[in-house]
């Protein structure tokens, strides 16, 4: 559940695997160490990520800060309140100060990759994935467990709630 807002990509992680590290939440979430990526293994050219409002009307675009990247996205279309505007991304938003592009509008945000490239300094040998670590607006999210059970449960019965997700790297 997020609070203030919400995100949605049209893809992310690789071609035949969602990584939940990569979702669009990562996006928002205020940490420049997650980010929401996408196109390993498939081009992220058309990709999307939409976020549900833009509070301060503008957009601050910081790309994944992962050393590893071998891309970065240089050119994106954002669909607001206006109507479709190009934007060319520069080193700008490869640091975390991040690339200032300007919204209008109240409702949907929508952030489309045109064009990508090499990065500046990538390794020889690392990965294709291209995506933003922030976006601007900040929308903590929660988890919402089932509450069916803690409905049934009495005062002063002892219950305990165990959460676990299964994770692909162990660093997770």
């Amino acid at each position: 559940v997020f609070d203030g807002g919400s995100a949605q990509a049209s893809a992310y992680g690789e071609a035949f695997a969602f990584l939940p590290e990569y979702r669009a939440a990562m996006a928002v979430d205020g940490d420049v160490s997650t980010a929401w990526l996408a196109g390993q293994r498939f081009p992220p050219i058309g990709e999307t990520l939409t976020v549900s409002s833009v509070p301060d009307g503008a957009l601050r675009l910081v790309q994944s800060q992962d050393p590893l990247q071998r891309l970065m996205i240089t050119a994106i279309e954002v669909t607001d309140g206006a109507g479709t505007t190009p934007h060319q991304l520069g080193e700008t938003s490869l640091s975390l100060d991040g690339q200032t592009i300007p919204v209008t509008g109240d409702g949907d945000v929508v952030i489309r990759i045109t064009a990508v490239g090499d990065r500046p300094g990538a390794p020889r040998t690392g990965t294709y994935f291209v995506g933003f670590a922030e976006v601007g607006p900040v929308f903590p999210e929660y988890v919402h467990p089932p509450t069916t059970l803690l409905d049934a449960a009495t005062p002063g019965q002892r219950l305990a709630l165990v959460f676990q997700r299964e994770s692909v790297r162990a660093t997770n």
